[in-house]
């Protein structure tokens, strides 16, 4: 008898099946929490500090240095409070801090302490490993998935889903 794999954990199968692409942003979200899920685990087994969430911040600010948090918002797309809030992760590990900017008093940059560091070049092996891994993923999908994913959120930001659904609408008679 041929072994059988799980069924998925999460599925739209009690979604009425013509309406089930209008949750894709639900499955989007499933896929986002999967995924940091089993990388918390990952890097907590493998001794990491950096919470999976923050790890773009950590590669961020390893890679451009010093960052305020408005920086870090624009390099996200995303509110200034979430990223307020994996900031303060880092900084609860000992990873990153907040000084004055010494151009400009107003502002405060965010940097990586040398346990940051430290953390951010065990991070980059750690993440050429993922890469490989999602590459493995992305061949049993037939697409490279961070295109994708990339490529909807384009095409969604010219032409966003309210937009498409008013054409639709304006269609029928």
């Amino acid at each position: 008898m041929k072994p059988t794999s799980p069924p998925p954990a999460f599925t739209l199968s009690f979604l009425d099946p013509d309406t089930r692409p209008a949750f894709v942003a639900l499955l989007a979200d499933r896929l986002a929490q999967q995924v940091t899920e089993d990388s918390a685990q990952h890097l907590a087994r493998l001794g990491f500090r950096t919470p999976a969430i923050c790890v773009s911040a950590v590669m961020y600010l390893h890679r451009h240095g010093p960052s305020s948090l408005t920086e870090l918002a624009q390099a996200y797309g995303q509110q200034h409070q979430l990223v307020t809030l994996r900031i303060a992760a880092l900084e609860e590990q000992g990873l990153a801090i907040r000084q004055p900017d010494p151009k400009d008093s107003r502002r405060r940059l965010i940097l990586l302490t040398p346990d940051g560091q430290a953390e951010a070049e065990r991070l980059s092996t750690h993440l050429a490993l993922m890469t490989r891994a999602l590459d493995g993923l992305a061949a049993q999908l037939g697409a490279d998935l961070p295109a994708l994913l990339q490529s909807a959120i384009d095409h969604l930001y010219r032409d966003p889903l309210s937009r498409r659904i008013d054409a639709l609408n304006a269609e029928t008679p």
